[in-house]
């Protein structure tokens, strides 16, 4: 290798291996100490690493003293890196694991990398010889690299990131909801206890017009059935700015608005949600910025707002975050299923939000429920959106 040549991939391996480490430390800092300073600078020095990584792709593609198997091991790890460590990352996310995952991702790459140069001898008098004897420029090499990288990697990429949606997607709902070649399938449930039968329907605000038919046909004649119904009810007016629909985006992706409880099926109807007086205070405020941000007639000044109270909390972001989840998810799932214990109804159809189920689901069968069948109905399927494109 030449002296550039050396000096670009050392400071490729320093930077990639500093980040890495500064991750783990990070780690050792925030379970001892509580702050995520490193984690920041970790962050740094790999963007730091992006710059040894353009300069490492173009030798590549211009000269032969810069070997591909030393820069692909490098450029795979720091492509991880940026696109989130799929799959691995949502199994750890939030928590101290993904910063060691994050960290180790990058010294594997350039752990990688020095094995390959060792392979290759780069060191050796023989391979200098080798390198010298070769023209400084190869045509075809040159857009066998290039055309790899525009046309083979972000193939790749495109399969990788849809591959892990799907299984986040299916992951995080607990497989109430799965992308597959056709659309978008949501689960209906079928969860049984001695001579009990609860229906677990996921169910998304938009959706194919026959697809509601479909989940809620076999509930009809259906008898000593309950519908346990999802909607917050707001008695003292707490939320502002909470107008607004779906019906623009349904119709401009070519979908319906999912319709009242009451047109859907004829069972009995029962609302089986929380109201908004059980809501901290800092989990209206934000809601009320947010609905404010979705139907205000002056985006800007909604926009400014919503700045403005993540600004004012600043040092308890984490806190506001935790309580909003617990809010509008976490005791409401809660409350459903003391909804679900208290219902006497031989059959308890519950058609909630896929989020909900992820929860709820497992809840049951810690009550002792069986899912004793699982059904599916494509909701939203992709030959829909195309068309409305």
């Amino acid at each position: 290798m030449t002296s550039f040549t050396r000096f670009i991939v050392l400071t490729w391996w320093f930077c990639l291996t500093l980040s890495g480490l500064l991750q783990w430390l990070s780690v050792v800092v925030h379970l001892a100490l509580g702050s995520r300073l490193f984690s920041t600078l970790a962050g740094f020095v790999a963007l730091l690493g992006i710059s040894a990584a353009l300069f490492g792709w173009l030798m590549v593609a211009i000269s032969p003293q810069m070997p591909a198997r030393v820069a692909v091991p490098l450029l795979m790890a720091q492509s991880w890196y940026f696109l989130g460590v799929m799959p691995f990352a949502l199994l750890a996310f939030g928590g101290p694991w993904f910063e060691v995952l994050t960290g180790g991702v990058l010294l594997l790459g350039v752990a990688g990398s020095v094995l390959a140069a060792l392979t290759l001898g780069t060191t050796s008098h023989a391979y200098n010889q080798v390198i010298e004897a070769r023209p400084m420029y190869r045509p075809i090499r040159s857009v066998a690299w290039v055309g790899g990288s525009f046309t083979i990697v972000p193939t790749l990429a495109v399969i990788y990131l849809v591959a892990n949606t799907a299984w986040a997607i299916s992951y995080s709902t607990n497989d109430f909801v799965r992308l597959n070649v056709h659309g978008v399938s949501f689960a209906h449930k079928t969860y049984v206890q001695d001579d009990r039968t609860v229906h677990l329907i996921a169910m998304v605000h938009i959706g194919e017009p026959d697809a509601y038919d479909t989940l809620f046909g076999p509930f009809r004649g259906l008898q000593d059935a309950v519908v346990l119904s999802e909607g917050v009810s707001d008695k003292d007016g707490l939320l502002v700015n909470s107008g607004g629909g779906y019906d623009d985006v349904a119709e401009n992706l070519g979908l319906s608005v999912q319709g009242n409880m009451d047109d859907l099926t004829s069972l009995p109807n029962q609302n089986a949600d929380v109201d908004v007086n059980t809501f901290h205070p800092h989990t209206l405020e934000l809601l009320g910025i947010i609905f404010q941000v979705y139907g205000s007639e002056n985006p800007e000044t909604a926009a400014k707002n919503y700045l403005s109270f993540w600004s004012s909390h600043s040092s308890d972001t984490q806190e506001v975050l935790d309580q909003l989840m617990s809010d509008i998810l976490l005791s409401r799932n809660n409350h459903l299923l003391g909804e679900i214990d208290a219902a006497t109804a031989s059959h308890v159809v519950v058609p909630w939000g896929a989020l909900h189920m992820a929860e709820v689901g497992p809840g049951l069968e810690e009550r002792g429920w069986t899912n004793q069948n699982t059904e599916r109905v494509e909701l939203i399927r992709w030959s829909t959106l195309l068309g409305a494109l």
